[in-house]
């Protein structure tokens, strides 16, 4: 799976069919949220949102979003997922939400939505490695551990690539092969 601002998976099947998708956010709202809150870039480590809790109203106001019930393949972005979307559903609530909160909260919606299109979409799955900014949040990827308990989760380093340079690579090898 590769965390940037969208979260996407590319599943290996052993019978060799690839298919690959969006799953939903990654670190977009996450990024944006403590940006407007805290005038950071992103939440080091998952610090900020480890200190918040879990709202499950917001997060069942979140889970409903539409793209998140649509069979793969299918691609996401900031049209699907933003502030503005955010804001509105918060203001449907109709109760405040801490901001602490609402970032554990997006949090755990991107763990739950990624560990969901695993679970629902690739099979048996047994192993998989996360790259991308995602693999860096150790609070994001506790949770996704948490949502799929049967799966070794781990980043691309234990496969010897830097998690950083997975989609560096993925596009080398592209025009390589173009």
């Amino acid at each position: 799976a590769n965390i940037g601002g969208i979260a996407n998976i590319t599943d290996l099947p052993t019978d060799g069919r690839v298919h690959g998708w969006d799953t939903g956010p990654g670190n977009m709202l996450l990024d944006a949220w403590i940006k407007r809150h805290r005038g950071t870039h992103y939440d080091r480590d998952g610090a900020w949102a480890a200190c918040g809790s879990v709202q499950p109203r917001l997060l069942a106001a979140l889970t409903k979003h539409p793209y998140l019930q649509i069979p793969p393949p299918k691609s996401a972005g900031r049209e699907q997922f933003n502030l503005d979307w955010l804001d509105d559903t918060l203001r449907n609530l109709g109760v405040r939400v801490d901001p602490a909160d609402v970032q554990a909260t997006l949090l755990e919606l991107t763990a739950l939505s990624l560990a969901d299109a695993i679970s629902r979409d690739c099979g048996e799955a047994q192993e998989l490695y996360i790259c991308g900014g995602g693999a860096h949040n150790s609070a994001l990827m506790q949770r996704i551990s948490a949502h799929l308990p049967n799966v070794r989760v781990g980043t691309t380093a234990a496969l010897g690539i830097d998690p950083d340079w997975v989609e560096a690579l993925a596009f080398a090898w592209l025009a390589r092969q173009t």
